[in-house]
């Protein structure tokens, strides 16, 4: 910012004092002289070639004379410049989102297990002593069968075996499944847009 520049005034014995404004509305002219505020009548003062003023009285001369020439004192209002800052919200615009639903399709490939029971009956006929019980053989398991046959001694025979093995299987059997997913789509709005339809 750019300072105001000096004004000098000078009364008639030479005195200086410094020129702080003009008044139209009453044309008066302010003097600072000896850090005391004058309020001087437009027609005092005489304007020089080199910017100056000339008072045609002296300052303390001038002190005495009141605008309205009357004998009363000149009161000189002082005023300050205060800043007092606040902050307050502005709306700027307003947004309206839209939400799109995409559908894609994914082919979904997992192996699904199946057990199978394979039944093997293998013929034994040999006797036994007493009741056979059931047993396994790595993923085999063997069911006894026994029955009792007529002798010269009662004994029991076994007839045969059951055997059964588990055997797994490995398939694929692709599906088709639908996925969705949602995507955002923003559009800003003006005021009267706004103000014209509901906010989502």
């Amino acid at each position: 910012m750019e300072h105001a520049a000096i004004v000098t005034v000078i009364d008639e014995d030479g005195s200086q004092a410094r020129l702080q404004g003009y008044s139209p509305r009453f044309r008066q002219f302010i003097i600072d002289f000896e850090g005391e505020s004058l309020l001087v009548p437009g027609d005092a003062l005489v304007f020089r070639e080199d910017g100056s003023y000339s008072a045609l009285l002296s300052f303390a001369d001038l002190n005495q004379v009141t605008p309205d020439g009357s004998d009363e004192p000149v009161i000189v209002p002082l005023v300050e410049e205060q800043l007092h800052v606040g902050k307050r919200v502005i709306e700027t615009g307003v947004v309206r989102v839209h939400t799109q639903v995409h559908e894609r399709v994914e082919v979904i490939d997992e192996p699904l297990l199946e057990e199978h029971i394979d039944v093997e009956r293998v013929p034994v006929n040999r006797p036994v002593d007493g009741p056979v019980s059931v047993r396994q053989e790595g993923d085999t398991t063997i069911v006894p069968v026994v029955r009792e046959v007529l002798v010269v001694q009662k004994q029991l025979m076994l007839v045969e075996e059951i055997r059964l093995t588990r055997r797994v299987t490995e398939a694929r059997r692709p599906q088709r499944v639908t996925l969705r997913s949602e995507e955002a789509h923003i559009e800003r709005l003006s005021r009267d847009e706004a103000d014209a339809g509901p906010r989502t």
